[in-house]
């Protein structure tokens, strides 16, 4: 009887504390079940919440990833077209005692312009230096060298003289095996794409060869001109970091190798009599390029 007396008012106190524990509860406008359960647990010995309550570990915060900067070497490799254009001349003049007479010079002249377009392909590499100014404009420089793969061409213009009678033939071809330009940079960053502008300067080997051979008296003439040009260049392009250390870009090119010129007095026939001619060369190129860089 002691014994059941016990647990009457045990439960009872038991109540008395749930029903003050809950009034309390309530009159703040939170109840914590989860708690009171525990503290329960723990009031009637169970083993399982022996322990004192311990809060949830922290949730841990993610570290951000560092910005991608521009600024450093960098070193790659490009693959590309060009499309070149060179302005061919053949010329000659009248000269009292020459082979020509007053009026088959202006056509020679004119058959001697000859536009040729020494067009392929290009691969080489590129080395350079970017610096970030701001978070949006990026400067530096670079230098490429480029194998020009297929970039020679000739032509052939047959034409009659004016008098007395007999035709010509002017046989005219130009060709680069490689370019290498030194140039700056200046771009905007723009959603992670760097769009910029490039220029500077541009070098070439020439290599360009002529020759005019006619039927009235077995004339032959050539002219060649073997040459490293100096010009400028000037393009655009836009290039992308897809990882802090690798980006591919594409460029385009515009390079302006100037004039080159020679005279020969080397004409010869069957009348024994010669005459002086003229040869020049004007070379322009026109390059896109796709490219691939790693950053150090």
């Amino acid at each position: 009887m002691n014994r059941s007396f016990a647990i009457l008012v045990f439960t009872a106190a038991v109540l008395i504390v749930f029903n003050v524990s809950r009034a309390t509860a309530q009159s703040s406008g939170a109840v914590d079940q989860t708690v009171f359960s525990k503290n329960f647990a723990r009031s009637i010995g169970d083993p399982r919440f022996d322990k004192a309550p311990t809060d949830p570990a922290p949730t841990p915060t993610p570290t951000p990833s560092a910005p991608i900067t521009w600024t450093g070497p960098y070193a790659g490799i490009y693959l590309g077209g060009n499309l070149g254009k060179a302005v061919a001349n053949t010329s000659t003049e009248f000269t009292p005692s020459g082979y020509f007479n007053m009026v088959n010079p202006p056509v020679i002249n004119s058959a001697g312009r000859q536009t040729l377009k020494p067009s392929g392909f290009n691969v080489g590499g590129q080395a350079g230096y970017n610096y970030q100014v701001s978070h949006h404009v990026v400067v530096g420089a670079e230098a490429d060298f480029a194998w020009m793969g297929g970039a020679k061409k000739s032509d052939s213009v047959n034409a009659p003289y004016a008098f007395p009678f007999g035709d010509f033939t002017i046989s005219q071809s130009v060709g680069t095996d490689w370019l290498a330009t030194a140039r700056g940079r200046a771009g905007y960053l723009w959603h992670g794409i760097l769009i910029y502008g490039t220029g500077g300067v541009a070098m070439t080997n020439l290599n360009y060869e002529a020759t005019f051979t006619d039927t009235f008296a077995a004339a032959h003439e050539s002219g060649s001109i073997k040459t490293t040009r100096l010009g400028w260049t000037g393009g655009i392009g836009g290039e992308y970091k897809f990882t802090p250390k690798f980006s591919i870009k594409l460029e385009g090119l515009y390079a302006d190798l100037g004039r080159s010129t020679t005279t020969s007095t080397n004409l010869t026939t069957s009348l024994g009599s010669t005459n002086p001619f003229t040869h020049s060369i004007y070379l322009k190129e026109e390059l896109i390029r796709f490219g691939f860089n790693y950053h150090f």
